[in-house]
């Protein structure tokens, strides 16, 4: 299996034609996404500079104390920036003079290694190609200390119209100054300011015009009235079924006894074709009637009483 070295190696030849073994040094540990070439050639390790013009790069360049310069010759530390003859207003790629003498430079190739190299090794076609991957130095930066601590009293104004000292301010990827402690770096190096406060996120308002003075597409889709779908807006079909509304539970009113009821208010007594039952006792048996009653019995009728026993006298 091919080593992470080996894998550069083939990448960088095939896209550089003055690549070859032996005219570069891989720096090791270097393999990271961040820093990309811009922040890695001005000593900026812990984010990425995503410039998309030359007016990006230069504030974010002028917040790290480089500026641009014309002075000659080139100086140990100086930053080179590449674009191509084609596009030569949009940044490519940067490297860093480590020795001017010889013409020795770094360069962090993107999210690979970082190479040490001559300062016209990137300078090329394709192999066997017109292409260039990063065309040619066209513009040259310089650390000022002076000018930075000046620069650093200054104030900036943030785009929500907030002045700061700007040594109290940070950089986005972009160059626009954030108050420090507001920003957000991605996975990619990118920093940003933060959405908002903790719990909800705040949506930042697209601005009207872009950097290059053309109208921002979000702002105009904003501006725009909603489309009307084709054949105009149809009403709904279907019913719609009132909700019901809730009775409120009333408590019951108390109860009270109702009074007899009057002879008017009485209703008649059923009457039923049955034979009416018989009255009966406890036990089950018809009452006694004075019609199935017998007589007393007359005194010719009635037994002879038995003569009451009389005393007898007791022998001694």
């Amino acid at each position: 299996m091919a080593t992470p070295e080996a894998r550069f190696d083939a990448w960088i030849q095939s896209r550089f034609a003055y690549a070859t073994p032996g005219s570069y040094i891989i720096i090791d540990d270097t393999q990271t996404q961040v820093p990309n070439c811009f922040a890695y050639a001005v000593g900026v390790y812990e984010r990425a500079i995503l410039p998309n013009n030359f007016e990006q790069l230069a504030q974010a360049y002028g917040g790290v104390g480089y500026y641009h310069t014309t002075a000659e010759p080139e100086e140990d530390g100086d930053v080179e920036v590449y674009a191509k003859p084609s596009d030569l207003g949009r940044p490519l790629h940067a490297h860093r003079i480590t020795d001017a003498a010889s013409g020795t430079c770094e360069s962090k190739m993107g999210a690979d290694f970082a190479i040490q190299h001559h300062r016209n090794l990137l300078q090329c076609n394709h192999p066997n190609s017109t292409r260039s991957e990063y065309g040619v130095v066209v513009a040259r930066y310089r650390y000022d200390g002076v000018r930075y601590a000046r620069w650093l009293e200054g104030e900036v104004t943030t785009s929500s119209g907030r002045k700061l000292r700007r040594k109290d301010a940070a950089w986005t990827s972009s160059g626009r100054p954030v108050a420090k402690g507001n920003t957000s770096t991605s996975k990619s190096g990118r920093v940003s300011k933060k959405g908002g406060k903790k719990g909800g996120s705040k949506t930042k308002q697209a601005p009207s015009f872009t950097n290059s003075g053309k109208p921002d597409p979000r702002a105009v889709a904003k501006q725009r009235p909603p489309a009307i779908p084709r054949g105009g807006f149809r009403r709904p079909t279907a019913r719609i079924t009132p909700k019901p509304f809730a009775v409120k539970a009333h408590p019951p009113a108390a109860q009270t006894k109702p009074s007899a009821p009057t002879g008017a208010q009485r209703p008649p007594a059923a009457t039923s074709a049955r034979k009416p039952l018989a009255p009966t006792t406890a036990q089950g048996k018809p009452p006694p009637t004075t019609a199935n009653k017998a007589p007393p019995p007359t005194n010719a009728q009635r037994p002879a009483q038995r003569p009451a026993a009389t005393a007898r006298p007791t022998r001694r």
